[in-house]
């Protein structure tokens, strides 16, 4: 039986958040919203600011988490990202756009791929 999509998505950013920790990035939010969506997770990374992206996909045969983050997608989490740096202020900071892709196959250990920088693929 599969798990329902919200479960799922909170699942994936959950794993997502304890392997962040696991390498050192400080979580500053979870799950922003704005009028251009949701930002998943806002991270700190030395004197980076990580905005990150997680496409979580579960079954027999998960496939590629990444094939979820379209063009449309990609516009709107820069403008999402453009408007939290305003909000807080975050003007002269060095900052990234990551995703996290997670596959959790119904038998096996789940697979977490970070990229960084992603939307420069």
């Amino acid at each position: 039986m599969a798990l329902p999509r919200q479960t799922l998505g909170k699942r994936g950013e959950d794993m997502a958040v304890q392997d962040l920790i696991r390498r050192n990035y400080s979580i500053v939010a979870r799950n922003w919203h704005c009028k251009f969506g949701e930002l998943d997770i806002v991270a700190q990374q030395n004197t980076n600011m990580v905005f990150i992206e997680v496409k979580t996909r579960a079954g027999d045969n998960p496939g590629n988490p990444f094939e979820n983050i379209t063009p449309t997608k990609c516009k709107r989490l820069i403008a999402s990202v453009h408007l939290y740096l305003a909000q807080h202020h975050l003007d002269n900071i060095q900052w990234r756009i990551d995703a996290i892709g997670i596959a959790i196959p119904r038998n096996g250990q789940p697979v977490i791929e970070h990229v960084e920088d992603a939307l420069d693929w």
